[in-house]
């Protein structure tokens, strides 16, 4: 949530899935950190739902038109919100665009006896990413659902999720 706060772009809400007591604390979490920085959607699930499951749940709980995957664990650089949505407001223009890819870091990190978070590694994922080819994809890997950020809210990537 803080790199959500530090957001050079503000106008985004944050979708919360999870079990009611993961929700419990994140509210008390959400009071402190974010305050009235953005909204919060809160959305309980129950036990046993697959990934792409929890993430049409959250989708569907969305109301703005552009969705960002984001993990418990997933951070933002601060200016990463803002360049993404002015690409793909641009993109869009185009035929065919529906979705902004970036460059990320793939960043292992264990927990301290005293709780503390300590990043062991950080190393580039994708870092000759320019432009995504769907022969490319087919060959190799070129970006993780988390590097795929932000998309346009539709009803096909809804199914693609499933």
């Amino acid at each position: 949530m803080q790199s959500l706060v530090a957001q050079s772009y503000s106008d985004f809400e944050l979708v919360l899935v999870g079990k009611a007591e993961c929700l419990a604390e994140a509210k008390s979490i959400r009071a402190e950190v974010v305050r009235e920085k953005f909204s919060v959607v809160f959305c309980e699930v129950s036990e046993g739902e697959s990934l792409g499951g929890l993430l049409n749940r959250g989708i569907e709980a969305a109301s703005g038109d552009y969705i960002l995957p984001f993990d418990d664990d997933d951070t933002l650089e601060p200016e990463c919100l803002q360049v993404l949505v002015t690409n793909l407001d641009a993109a869009l223009e185009l035929k065919g665009f529906e979705g902004a890819v970036c460059r990320s870091y793939l960043v292992e990190e264990e927990v301290t006896e005293d709780g503390e978070i300590r990043e062991i590694s950080r190393n580039e994922f994708n870092n000759d990413l320019e432009q995504v080819v769907i022969t490319d994809i087919l060959a190799v890997n070129q970006f993780t659902i988390h590097s795929f950020h932000v998309y346009e809210r539709n009803l096909e990537v809804i199914g693609w999720l499933q």
